[in-house]
């Protein structure tokens, strides 16, 4: 895996990354949630308690964009400074959630 960006904010981060297609995804994200959270609790007058939230986003993306891509991420503080934010990086679990369930109300429809 080749690490491109890291932005963060007080209550989420972005991670730009290439991930061989033999290596799945939520392997990745084990690996890199379990070090960096073992990294926070081991830091002189850390409490041992931080930890990652369940779940996590994923996008995949061409070549072409990872420029676009890399600035979006390296400069995610400002976006949420200037309010430039781009939805589909965005999302949270509950907008998916919303999402999901009105997809299932039109598909129960019987007009």
């Amino acid at each position: 895996m080749t690490v491109h960006a890291i932005g963060h904010v007080n209550d989420h981060m972005h991670v730009a990354a290439a991930i061989p297609p033999k290596l799945a995804v939520a392997e990745c994200v084990k690996h890199f949630k379990g070090a960096s959270a073992h990294y926070v609790n081991h830091q002189p007058g850390a409490t041992g308690s931080f930890g990652w939230q369940d779940g996590y986003g994923a996008l995949t993306f061409g070549e072409r964009s990872l420029p676009d891509i890399v600035s979006y991420v390296r400069d995610q503080a400002a976006h949420h400074q200037r309010d430039t934010l781009r939805s589909m990086f965005e999302r949270t679990a509950e907008e998916d959630d919303a999402v999901k369930a009105a997809i299932m109300n039109l598909s129960q429809r019987t007009d």
